[in-house]
């Protein structure tokens, strides 16, 4: 089968703008049919990620299916596309909008380049497709080229390659909650935990701001349990969390990184503190519970602790259950069984 990119170099009058252009979004799909990966959906989605998911037009109009290369366009191969298709891939340009997107002339060689590094990631030399697209997105200023580069680097599980992307696709995408999100998990898992604060004290101004703290606490906990300092991720928890003291979850999340650190007491005396701010909250006092019984009152602890929440709140069937399984594990098999 014959190559579809142009066998002489020269320049594509086109923009890398709200859009990429269909020659490169279609050659993309194209090499994940030649390519003797059987991965197929993932160059696929390899394709979309370095493009993202948008159209491309050459000379501010679409390519037609057909047309030749001598034409200034790369030859393209007819696929039909549904109309959800393209739907969704015009969600993408409109998204793509918002980010003040560089504009860059789409010459013959950045065409090569994007094409030969999804090649090369399809072949997997994640590594070396990982290193053009960075190096790309350095010359272009383009944040989905910086996306790609994250993505491709986090297939091959390169952190020295990961970050430096991460970086620069944050960097150029600002106000991308993913960027963001993706950026922090890397600091937090290479132990780079002052780098990673302001982000995370950035997370949580948006939580309150739209009043998911409950949710943007789990995930905090989830992403600090990673670090490989948990004492460090504990007081960097324990500072961010300050404003809010007055959150059930925020406590919790201090208790499960403190038991994560090795303070049971301190662990304890944050789940107390959270069901005194929720008394009558079931799954508060569950996992309350469960910290408390880790600390120096035992099983005693989250015995008690149950059984006055239940005291308030007869018909709480999973405090009860959790109540029988605390006595039972305290071998009070009578008790358990009432």
């Amino acid at each position: 089968m014959k190559s579809s990119v142009p066998a002489r170099s020269g320049s594509f009058p086109a923009r890398l703008g709200p859009r990429l252009a269909a020659p490169l979004l279609a050659l993309f799909a194209g090499c994940a049919l030649l390519s003797p990966n059987p991965d197929g959906e993932a160059a696929r989605s390899g394709a979309n990620g370095a493009s993202g998911g948008r159209t491309v037009e050459a000379g501010g109009q679409p390519a037609a299916p057909g047309t030749k290369p001598g034409s200034g366009h790369a030859q393209v191969q007819e696929r039909g596309v549904d109309d959800a298709e393209a739907e969704a891939a015009e969600n993408e340009t409109e998204a793509a909008s918002a980010e003040q997107l560089p504009e860059v002339e789409l010459t013959s060689q950045l065409l090569f380049q994007l094409l030969a590094s999804e090649i090369a990631a399809q072949r997997g030399e994640l590594g070396s497709a990982a290193t053009t697209y960075l190096a790309l997105a350095r010359q272009t200023r383009d944040p989905r080229l910086a996306r790609r580069a994250t993505e491709l680097a986090l297939r091959e599980r390169s952190l020295d390659r990961a970050l430096p992307a991460a970086q620069l696709w944050h960097e150029l995408a600002p106000g991308s909650m993913q960027a963001a999100q993706t950026l922090e998990s890397l600091l937090l898992g290479s132990g780079r935990l002052a780098e990673a604060e302001p982000l995370l004290r950035s997370r949580l101004e948006r939580a309150r701001a739209d009043g998911s703290q409950s949710e943007a606490y789990s995930q905090l906990q989830r992403s600090l349990a990673r670090a490989a300092d948990r004492e460090a991720a504990f007081a960097l928890l324990e500072r961010v969390a300050e404003p809010d003291a007055e959150l059930p979850q925020a406590r919790l999340a201090l208790a499960a990184q403190a038991r994560a650190a090795g303070n049971y007491d301190r662990a304890a005396a944050e789940a107390d503190a959270a069901l005194r701010l929720a008394p009558d909250d079931e799954s508060v006092a569950v996992v309350a519970a469960q910290h408390a019984g880790q600390g120096n009152g035992g099983s005693d602890a989250a015995i008690e602790m149950l059984q006055k929440f239940l005291e308030r709140n007869p018909q709480a069937l999973e405090a009860r259950f959790e109540l029988a399984r605390w006595l039972a594990g305290a071998e009070r098999h009578d008790a358990a069984r009432e």
